[in-house]
């Protein structure tokens, strides 16, 4: 339906700053309007202070284009080498590092050559396996027999009967601490019952 409006304005800014409610903007001037602050037809240009302009995808700073918004680089911000290398040699104020254990202060509590940490791991041993046993004098509190094995490094043995003590005769040096083998024993037993039968 066709209508005459006797105030229609074709002003694509319709009316900027002096904007009126009296005057009827036309159709195409609304959709240029529209356009040239959305995007489309012309583009969009925003600014945001003194000399920053951001028009479409561009941001530019006293008429000099920065970037494009979605394919910022690394040469377009302000990095350090090593944001983009990775590499230790790239650092600052790196810290010193030992090349060798003689660089390595000693007696501190990281030395590698004497004092401190060396001093306390000095003849300890690293691997223990079936190849490569601790050894037992590293162990405290062990009897001597631990590590000996020896029978004569027993404590309690009073009174036991060893090899050392059987005898297969008696005779008048025979003492309390010795003792007959049985077939001393059984030897004694029949030359007795032979006297007694003899009698």
């Amino acid at each position: 339906m066709a209508s005459t409006f006797l105030n229609l304005s074709i002003d694509t800014t319709l009316g900027g700053n002096s904007a009126s409610d009296t005057i009827v903007a036309s159709q195409k001037a609304i959709k240029s309007y529209v356009d040239s602050h959305s995007g489309g037809g012309g583009g969009t240009t925003y600014t945001a202070g003194d000399g920053i302009i951001i028009e479409n995808n561009e941001i530019s700073v006293d008429g000099t284009t920065t970037s494009e918004i979605d394919t910022v680089t690394t040469s377009e911000v302000t990095l350090a080498t090593v944001a983009t290398s990775g590499s230790y040699n790239d650092l600052s104020d790196k810290p010193t590092i030992p090349t060798t254990t003689s660089s390595v202060t000693s007696g501190s509590t990281s030395a590698l050559t004497s004092g401190g940490a060396y001093t306390a791991l000095s003849e300890k041993q690293d691997v223990i396996s079936s190849s490569n046993k601790l050894s037992a004098s590293l162990v405290s509190g062990l009897a001597t027999v631990a590590t000996t094995g020896a029978f004569s490094d027993l404590t309690g043995t009073s009174g036991l009967q060893t090899t050392s003590n059987l005898v297969t005769s008696v005779s008048s040096s025979s003492t309390d601490s010795q003792y007959p083998s049985a077939k001393l024993f059984y030897d004694t037993v029949g030359d007795i019952e032979t006297l007694l039968a003899a009698i």
